[in-house]
């Protein structure tokens, strides 16, 4: 990228408080300020006028409009404890928007030159304005400290950030998936940072379990820079009947690693819609092969990803078989620590026989039963390269199932008697 050093200027200051999540601060401050010039356009070079330029910095967002002629002048404080990237946005109805990017160093704040001086493309059918996530969004427990990638611009507004698009029977006709693209820094997801942390990224029938299509994050620059991220997904479950609207939610999580939560942050979250017959191009994407599909089961939500050539959607919608028998085996836990009833508790006035007893007449039949069902419908599948990432409050786990670490019915059962029998035990003493 190519960055300009902004010129200082002396003089005052307004605040504008705007929108994008989290409470902003208005008011005037005096002394030096940088000032950062740019000049906005469309796509035939025509300057776009009233165009709204903005960047937060803590609780404080700087905002400006553009001219007549497109051009800009944005002023930020000189006094400031600024990260080393930081990033803002440039918006105007009607056009899609742009990731404003800056740097700072050794004293010096720069624009990136190409970003400072955009062309907005006119919106068009086939793309999606999640307008909550246009302005800096931080998701995380606001612990970190140090590197360069842990140097945030905004304090953090939760571990869960969400927002919809209305999938309507007209779009329904006409494209079958979506890309989901964003400006972010800070993610952590798969590891190239130090322990993964599982921020996933999913899209549901408007929160309705059984509907999720769950994605790990890609990790964004380790360097601590803004990483253009595209995450792909089929919308056929969601356009099973076309003749009515969808609410489709898309949903990006923080998730812990060693109990501490990911920081991140991202700008700028739009839609492509497309089509895989060749209406519309799809971005290309390593997802784009994959199928990929979140559940929550009794003791996790277990995100499940296989290679769609191996283990297609089936036609009349749903979940690949395989793929649902590995995500409900995954749920008893990777350790079999959940192969047991799900009331463990001894309630008031029980002991600690009477609740073994308990167990073994009311709760060990109906999970003897349900593992029996499963081995009868599951234990003949192929298991070969679907991967799992198993999360809950207490832990989180993931594994590649294979030859090599194959999914084991046989030893499944016997670590249910085995659990069964040691209630029976306590029960007769």
């Amino acid at each position: 990228m190519k960055y300009s050093i902004l010129s200082v200027l002396v003089g005052s200051l307004l605040l504008v408080g705007c929108g994008g999540g989290g409470s902003n601060t208005e008011g005037r401050i005096d002394g030096a300020v940088w000032k950062t010039s740019g000049k906005i356009v469309d796509e035939k070079g025509s300057p776009i006028a009233n165009a709204d330029i903005s960047v937060r910095l803590g609780k404080v967002t700087y905002a400006t409009k553009s001219h007549d002629d497109g051009t800009y002048n944005l002023e930020t404080p000189k006094e400031y404890n600024y990260p080393s990237t930081f990033a803002g946005i440039i918006k105007k109805d009607g056009y899609m928007p742009s990731t404003l990017l800056f740097s700072y160093s050794n004293g010096a704040l720069a624009k990136d030159v190409n970003s400072a001086n955009p062309k907005l493309p006119l919106i068009r059918e086939s793309d999606v304005i999640f307008f909550q996530g246009l302005d800096i969004i931080h998701l995380g427990d606001d612990s970190f400290q140090g590197s360069s990638n842990s140097q945030l611009q905004v304090p953090s507004q939760g571990k869960v950030w969400l927002d919809t698009f209305k999938f309507t029977s007209n779009l329904k006709n006409k494209y079958d998936q979506i890309c989901i693209n964003m400006t972010a820094r800070g993610i952590n997801s798969q590891g190239n940072q130090g322990q993964p942390s599982n921020d996933n990224i999913s899209l549901s029938e408007d929160g309705k379990v059984g509907t999720y299509i769950v994605q790990i994050l890609k990790d964004s620059d380790i360097s601590g820079a803004f990483t253009n991220i595209s995450h792909c997904f089929s919308l056929s479950t969601f356009a099973l009947n076309k003749n009515s609207d969808s609410t489709i939610r898309l949903q990006i999580n923080s998730q812990p690693a060693s109990g501490d939560y990911d920081d991140f942050e991202m700008i700028n979250v739009v839609g492509t819609l497309s089509n895989s017959n060749g209406v519309t191009q799809p971005t290309t994407s390593p997802n784009t092969e994959m199928n990929t599909f979140g559940t929550q089961n009794q003791n996790y939500f277990i995100t499940v990803s296989a290679p769609l050539s191996s283990y297609p959607i089936p036609q009349n919608g749903g979940f690949n078989i395989s793929m649902s028998c590995a995500s409900a085996y995954a749920d008893f836990g990777q350790n079999f620590e959940y192969v047991r009833p799900s009331d463990q508790v001894v309630v008031s006035g029980e002991t600690i026989k009477s609740a073994a007893c308990r167990r073994v007449n009311s709760d060990w039949p109906n999970v003897l039963n349900k593992i029996d069902k499963l081995v009868s419908t599951c234990g003949s599948k192929p298991y070969d390269n679907i991967g799992i990432v198993a999360t809950n409050s207490m832990n989180n786990y993931s594994t590649n199932y294979s030859a090599s670490n194959p999914i084991e019915w046989g030893k499944l059962q016997n670590q249910a008697f085995k659990n069964y029998q040691a209630d029976v035990d306590l029960c007769k003493k």
